[in-house]
């Protein structure tokens, strides 16, 4: 796999490798096949062009009607089946909105369309548990760990529309991005500046580091 990632990125530069395994092809029918004939996949891309005032003055986030679906047996896996996140994408076409956050059918928070969720209170980082719905992100991962590191407080817990409107701040997180603080939530303005600044940059260092 290490050989195969060597050559398709062979040349790119900067950019990103996308590696999809599936099960391979099974015929007709859901029962998988008795000897699955499992396939990798590897697409090679140039870098995405998000603006780079994102990453320093914040994005704007709106709410998604698109409900995450709630699946304790698939929480937290990346697979293919993102339809949800698909349809939620949909919503809207303004350039300026930089994601959309789902909720799940009992009004809990899941994260964005393609990014996880954080939440500062002050001293605290909260994050909404993944076991029934949503991505349990790298960089999510990398952030708590972080977090941990230089003594903040971490919950992953439920997370309400209230929680959001009565915080200090929200941040984004994912692969790509690396970290997206949040300037605007709907009609809701934050100020980036009051996240905790040495967190956000130990992650996107950590994140965007060399492999």
């Amino acid at each position: 796999l290490h050989a195969e990632a060597s050559a398709v990125a062979a040349g790119l530069g900067e950019g990103v490798l996308k590696l999809l395994i599936t099960r391979g092809s099974g015929g007709r029918g859901y029962r998988p096949p008795v000897e699955p004939a499992p396939l990798r996949i590897l697409l090679a891309y140039p870098p995405p062009e998000y603006p780079s005032s994102w990453a320093e003055l914040g994005v704007r986030v709106r709410y998604c009607t698109t409900r995450a679906t709630i699946n304790p047996s698939l929480a937290g896996v990346k697979h293919l089946n993102r339809l949800d996140s698909v349809l939620a994408r949909c919503e809207w076409d303004d350039p300026d909105i930089a994601e959309g956050l789902m909720l799940d059918p009992a009004g809990n928070l899941v994260g964005g369309t393609m990014t996880n969720l954080f939440v500062w209170n002050s001293s605290e980082l909260a994050t909404p548990r993944i076991t029934a719905s949503g991505i349990a992100g790298t960089v999510r991962a990398l952030t708590l760990h972080v977090a941990r590191s230089l003594g903040i407080p971490v919950r992953e817990r439920r997370i309400r529309i209230a929680d959001l409107h009565n915080c200090e701040g929200l941040f984004l997180t994912n692969a790509l991005a690396a970290v997206w603080p949040v300037r605007e939530l709907e009609r809701r303005a934050f100020d980036p500046r009051r996240l905790p600044r040495d967190l956000l940059a130990a992650v996107r260092d950590a994140a965007h580091a060399p492999g």
